[in-house]
C-alpha cells in the first residue's frame, strides 16, 4: 500500500500479489530456454490500482517496479520466473507492454514479465 507521509491516512494506491504458475507452453520460445518441461513457477499482480487524486503522479509505475521488485528477491528463494498481470481492457495492456510485460499467446489479455537476477 502507498500513503501520503504526510496524511498516513490517504491511500494513493495499492498493488495485490499472489503465488501463481503459468504454463512452460504458454511463454514465448525465448523465454522458455533453460527451463525444465513443466509449469514455471510465478507470481501474480491481481490488482494494482492507484486513487483518482493520485493519478498522473507515476505511483502505477511506483507500485509496479515495487512488484517487480520482490518477484526478483522471491526468485532466489522460491523460484519465481515470471511476473502476471491480467489486464481488464487495451489501456491496461498498454501500460504493462511498456514496461516491458508480453502477451501469453493463448490470451490477449494475459502479460507476463520474465524476472531476471542481473
Amino acid at each position: 500500500m502507498l500513503v501520503d507521509d504526510a496524511r498516513p491516512v490517504q491511500i494513493l494506491g495499492y498493488c495485490a500479489l499472489s503465488a501463481a504458475q503459468l504454463g512452460l507452453h504458454e511463454l514465448s520460445g525465448q523465454d522458455r530456454k533453460r527451463l525444465p518441461a513443466y509449469s514455471v513457477p510465478a507470481m501474480r499482480l491481481g490488482r494494482l490500482a492507484v486513487s483518482a487524486q493520485a493519478k498522473g503522479k507515476g505511483y502505477g509505475q511506483l507500485l509496479l517496479g515495487h512488484a517487480a521488485n520482490l518477484a526478483v528477491a522471491l526468485r532466489q528463494t522460491l523460484g519465481i520466473r515470471v511476473l502476471i498481470v491480467d489486464v481488464k481492457d487495451a489501456r491496461a495492456a498498454a501500460f504493462y507492454a511498456a514496461h516491458r510485460f508480453r502477451h501469453i499467446d493463448s490470451d490477449a489479455l494475459t502479460l507476463y514479465l520474465p524476472v531476471s537476477v542481473r
